[in-house]
């Protein structure tokens, strides 16, 4: 084949990439602002619904050898002195689980909602689930760590308890 006969539809498939890459471009630079908006009142109604006691909160500035030895991504204080609310990561069996935490001023955990989840549906969601999470209602760090694995999701509900447990130790932190 000669080379004239190559050179056309390379140049062609060039520029049909180059427009079609522009154009994914230009949607997410357009969406993009509109999807970080919608996560970020997400989580602020999250929130509130896990302390639902609180008016308001100010985020908390967290240093990395927090995060690091905590698991936490963000962390927040209720106005008024209700509590924090903190957002940990832990990895499980199947990925990271993100729980969103309610801390009361007293250090007790309030509620907790999972955020997100990459575990095996059926065995390790059952360490997902609010039936297991709700056995952590009013417990400390201390106590939280030492609350029972699900039987067949050890290494999910051990993540969970690790990443409630990061938040409590957090929040005893910031008092």
């Amino acid at each position: 084949m000669k080379k004239e006969g190559i050179l056309k539809p390379v140049i062609v498939l060039t520029l049909i990439a180059v427009i079609c890459g522009g154009g994914v471009a230009a949607v997410n630079a357009l969406t993009g602002p509109v999807i970080a908006a919608a996560e970020q009142a997400a989580a602020e109604q999250a929130r509130i619904e896990l302390l639902p006691q609180a008016e308001a909160f100010e985020p908390i500035e967290l240093s990395q050898e927090q995060k690091a030895a905590t698991g936490a991504i963000e962390a927040y204080r209720a106005e008024g002195g209700n509590g924090y609310v903190v957002t940990v990561e832990s990895r499980g069996y199947g990925g990271a689980i993100r729980i969103m935490v309610a801390v009361s001023p007293e250090g007790k955990l309030v509620n907790a909602r999972v955020m997100s989840h990459e575990e095996t549906t059926g065995v390790g969601t059952k360490a997902t689930g609010e039936e297991y999470l709700s056995r952590y209602q009013d417990k400390t760090g201390e106590e939280a760590a030492k609350m029972d694995t699900v039987t067949g999701a050890t290494v999910s509900s051990k993540a969970v308890r690790k990443a409630l447990t990061g938040a409590l130790e957090l929040c005893a932190q910031l008092d």
